[in-house]
């Protein structure tokens, strides 16, 4: 009886909840997309048949028993839900937010734990379409909004959640213009004035990140001002609004004051430090037109200072600083008045220099006027009268000059002839080389006949005696002498020489350079077995002949030794000893695994399933056979006792159906890969071409072996080779052929570094042998035996490259020593 009236009461309470939850319709606004929006109004809203959903304290896998202890949050209290990341993301009407699950779900599996997001995912909602249509029923999607209500909202609150859900300036500026006296305008405008907040610290963010970087980026602060103003427009108080337009206005004023600043700098000349206050915002002068129009006044203000300061050192005549103020001032701004400043930094400098010049000049000439010499007044004069014609002032002091000269000079050049003709020795001779030049010189601004015939006199006089010269020289020295010998006839023929010398002169000339120059011959030689190397002779020869041509000694010729007519100076030869390509290789075992496929093993789980099962049966049975042992002999087996054995047999029959169920969803085996362990072969290839020869240095007209040596060029490449990996390894291991380069190859780039060695050998010894002259010639000046010395440093002068700096140490010698100037 009173089994049946608890059924009854039951059965009540179970209907009395049914007609409280249809009793309550719930209306959902279910928004599908914001962009674009999609959404649709439903009534009779729920999910999983359910008007409730689980508060979630903490996510992870639930068991089934914790799922449906969870605490219940009804619809009547939820503002709006979101489905993200499988979540359900809940707004109380109170604003707080929660995390959710469905209610109902019922995909349990046995004995284990569900996670939250696969419950999220096995649920469902359902709702009719309030404008009709078929039935709304599905799952869950991602980035579904809901909004609950529980009557039927009208289109101002469905334009109010519509707005809510895109969060957009558009958004809401649409809901403002349609419903501006909503009760919700407030809640509204500040959402709007949110976003307007946003976007003004978004852009106040980005210029101060431009500002930091020095990157384009100004724009964002008008734009962080502009958003502010429409913020201000609503009339609305927004947390840190006040902060975010403080930080704006802060920078305008900074930009502003350093504008200020700058141009005040500028005026009072001091422009770097008018610059450097601009500086950190130098990168914005595209995008702000007062910062590029500052920075112009600021440059031109400093190019017409440094201008104006060139022209006033200019008329300091000092030249160099203001030609440095006029760079300072292009620095700045290549302003068009540069150049004709420069221009006339150029004349003046010009002007001033030669005006210095000349005052020098006329300095030096009154002196020696002073002193009664006119031939030094004259000296110091005319190099100036002739490069300067156009100062009357200088000529006509010139003019008058080399008239008093001339007739000076005439008066002493008779007596310079009777005292020093005929020439006996050095002191004859510099009094005639004098005269002489004074009367060259003077020639050329006086146009008289007397002056020629003294001129040629005199110069008779000394062709003379350097013809004189030369044949002692040659009586003294022989064949030693040769080349100072000819050196007097060459400067014989400077002063007179006629027709049938002349003649004689280039035949001479042509025997001392065929004495003179080093011709070399080339002897090159295969000595390799079997003769190998031939064509590498046969390059070589080519390369070294191409080397010595190219060496820039200007008498070095290159002979065949086998002609007769060769007299050849120098012999090279060059044999070479061994040319080959050898190749290496270390192999060396390498360990890795492959994949052979899968195989079938005995699952851990399994066997660990399979004992807690075979557990179950023992503790089951153990317990079953306890209790019909107590019914078969107990006869006192009180319904207490017996009521407890049976419900823990009940229990460890769950128990067992519990183990029973775990095993059967674990299988007994698994597959797993078969890594198998094998080796390959890993080999450095190395192949070595070897160029080696020797060299020697041998003197043709003494037969004397003057320099060898042994040269050896090894080009190596390396290459490694893999072979014998399998297809399937699991390393990353692949076979890999040897990239050598064939043996042609290496023996061209061993030519090539042989080329280098010996080319560098071969034009340093001939470099030495035609410097043995300059020492020679140090030698015999220090000992006292100029011409000796002389004779040297001409076969020096013949054969040496023309940019060696010895040069002009010998050439200043057979000046000061002997006078010649003609060579």
């Amino acid at each position: 009886m009173r089994r049946r009236l608890a059924a009854a009461l039951l059965l009540a309470g179970l209907a009395g909840c049914a007609g409280e939850a249809r009793a309550a319709n719930y209306r959902a606004l279910i928004i599908r997309s914001v962009e674009p929006l999609d959404y649709v109004l439903v009534e009779e809203f729920e999910v999983n048949d359910k008007k409730k959903l689980y508060r979630l304290a903490r996510e992870g896998p639930l068991r089934k028993s914790e799922y449906q202890h969870l605490p219940k949050i009804s619809f009547r209290d939820i503002y709006y839900f979101r489905i993200e990341s499988d979540h359900l993301r809940v707004v109380s009407n109170s604003r707080a937010e929660l995390t959710a699950l469905p209610e109902n779900f019922k995909k349990w599996p046995k004995g284990r734990p569900v996670e939250t997001a696969a419950i999220v995912r096995g649920s469902r909602l359902e709702g009719k379409p309030v404008e009709g249509g078929p039935k709304l029923r599905g799952p869950l999607p991602e980035g579904w909004i809901v909004y609950l209500f529980s009557k039927r909202p009208g289109p101002e609150a469905v334009a109010f959640a519509l707005a809510e859900a895109q969060g957009t300036e558009e958004a809401w500026a649409e809901f403002l213009e349609r419903y501006p006296q909503s009760w919700q305008a407030q809640t509204a405008r500040e959402n709007l004035g949110g976003t307007y907040l946003e976007r003004a610290r978004a852009a106040l963010e980005r210029f101060e990140e431009a500002l930091a970087e020095k990157k384009p980026g100004y724009a964002k602060l008008p734009e962080a001002r502009r958003w502010l103003e429409e913020l201000r427009a609503l009339t609305v108080e927004l947390e840190g609004a006040e902060a975010t337009a403080g930080r704006v206005s802060e920078l305008e004023a900074e930009i502003a004051a350093r504008l200020q600043e700058a141009r005040r700098l500028a005026e009072n000349a001091e422009f770097d430090q008018a610059r450097a206050r601009l500086e950190p915002w130098a990168h914005f002068r595209e995008e702000l037109p007062a910062l590029e129009e500052e920075l112009t006044a600021i440059r031109l203000l400093a190019a017409r200072h440094h201008v104006n300061e060139a022209r006033r050192l200019l008329g300091a005549n000092r030249f160099d600083e203001a030609e440095r103020e006029l760079a300072v001032a292009a620095s700045y701004e290549p302003l068009p008045e540069i150049g004709a400043v420069r221009e006339e930094i150029a004349a003046r400098r010009v002007a001033y220099q030669q005006q210095q010049e000349i005052e020098q000049a006329r300095g030096a000439a009154q002196g020696a006027l002073d002193r009664g010499d006119l031939g030094g007044a004259f000296e110091a004069l005319w190099p100036v009268a002739l490069r300067f014609p156009s100062d009357q002032e200088l000529q006509a002091e010139f003019v008058s000059l080399a008239q008093r000269y001339r007739v000076f000079l005439l008066g002493e050049v008779a007596d310079v002839e009777r005292l020093h003709t005929p020439i006996r020795g050095p002191a004859d001779e510099e009094a005639l080389l004098r005269v002489q030049g004074h009367l060259k010189r003077l020639a050329q601004v006086e146009a008289a006949a007397e002056l020629e015939v003294w001129r040629d006199r005199l110069g008779q006089h000394l062709a003379a005696y350097y013809q004189q010269r030369a044949g002692e020289v040659s009586e003294r020295q022989g064949e030693q002498g040769r080349a100072l010998a000819f050196a007097y006839l060459q400067q014989a023929r400077r002063y007179s020489l006629g027709p049938g010398e002349q003649e004689g002169l280039s035949g001479r000339r042509r025997e001392l350079e065929h004495e003179l120059t080093v011709r070399v011959a080339m002897n090159f030689r295969d000595l390799t077995p079997a003769a190998s190397g031939e064509y590498l002779v046969a390059e070589l020869s080519a390369l070294m002949a191409a080397a010595i041509q190219n060496s820039g000694l200007p008498h070095v010729e290159i002979v065949e030794a086998r002609r007769p007519e060769a007299s050849p100076t120098l012999e090279l030869v060059v044999e070479l000893l061994q040319t080959n390509v050898v190749d290496e290789s270390e192999e060396e075992p390498v360990t890795s695994e492959y994949s052979a496929g899968y195989r079938q093993v005995p699952n851990p789980e399994w066997r660990q399933a399979r004992t807690s099962y075979d557990q179950g049966v023992a503790a089951y049975e153990q317990l079953r056979r306890r209790i019909e042992e107590k019914k078969r002999n107990d006869g006192d087996y009180k319904k207490k006792e017996r009521e407890a054995d049976e419900k823990a047999l009940a229990a460890a029959g769950a128990a067992l159906a519990e183990a029973r169920a775990a095993l059967d969803g674990v299988p007994a085996f698994i597959e797993t890969e078969d890594v198998r362990s094998y080796e390959f072969r890993r080999r450095q290839r190395r192949r070595t071409a070897t160029l080696r020869l020797s060299y020697r240095w041998v003197n043709a007209r003494t037969g004397v072996r003057e320099e060898q040596d042994i040269l050896e060029e090894r080009v190596t490449a390396e290459s490694e080779e893999v072979s014998g990996v399998h297809p399937g390894d699991r390393q990353g291991h692949r076979n890999q052929p040897a990239g050598l380069p064939e043996a042609a190859t290496l023996r061209g780039r061993a030519l090539r570094g042989m080329q280098g060695k010996l080319g560098e050998r071969v034009v340093a010894y001939l470099e030495s042998f035609t410097g043995r002259d300059f020492e020679r010639a140090q030698q015999q000046a220090a000992q006292g035996n100029r011409e000796q010395a002389a004779e040297h440093y001409l076969r020096f002068l013949f054969n040496c490259h023309p940019e060696d700096p010895r040069r002009q140490q010998a050439l200043d010698y057979l000046q000061r020593e002997f006078h010649l100037t003609e060579l």
